[in-house]
């Protein structure tokens, strides 16, 4: 009798095919996987910060300054000064991106779940989101529970 898969499977195949075809978008445009991930976040939401924008690729802030560079100088991208906050960059597509971005049936990579009801796509982002959230606060910690971090107190 077949077992059913568990969900740490199931999400380490998701994010295997998922990576897959980040990786077959991205090639034929010239940029790697992450820039690929960068400017679709961009796509969905700009402005962002250079924060919210490796908090929402999931990548650490070095990795991120170092792709927004890279981007910014392919004119794919600007990041200027946020007027409100000096240091912060505010990052958004240029036009050559959001023309770039344009061409790679971005709607269909966003519609893999397109078999789902609006109802079950809340829910599933919901309980993916809550998962997600449950991850970080065991990277968060050593095998003992013990802050990996110092807390700003």
């Amino acid at each position: 009798m077949a077992t059913n898969p568990t969900i740490e499977h199931l999400l380490a195949s998701t994010h295997r095919v998922m990576r897959q075809l980040t990786s077959a978008k991205a090639a034929p445009l010239g940029i790697t996987s992450d820039q690929f991930r960068v400017l679709t976040a961009l796509t969905m939401e700009t402005p962002q910060s250079l924060g919210q924008l490796a908090h929402a690729v999931r990548l650490d802030n070095p990795s991120m300054s170092r792709i927004v560079r890279e981007l910014e100088a392919q004119g794919l991208l600007t990041a200027v000064a946020d007027p409100k906050h000096g240091r912060k960059l505010r990052i958004e597509l240029a036009r050559p991106g959001r023309s770039l971005m344009g061409t790679t049936g971005i709607n269909e990579y966003f519609e893999a779940g397109r078999g789902l009801t609006p109802e079950e796509s809340d829910t599933l982002a919901g309980l993916l989101g809550k998962y997600l959230q449950g991850l970080d606060a065991m990277a968060a910690t050593d095998l003992d529970g013990v802050p990996l971090r110092a807390s700003a107190a």
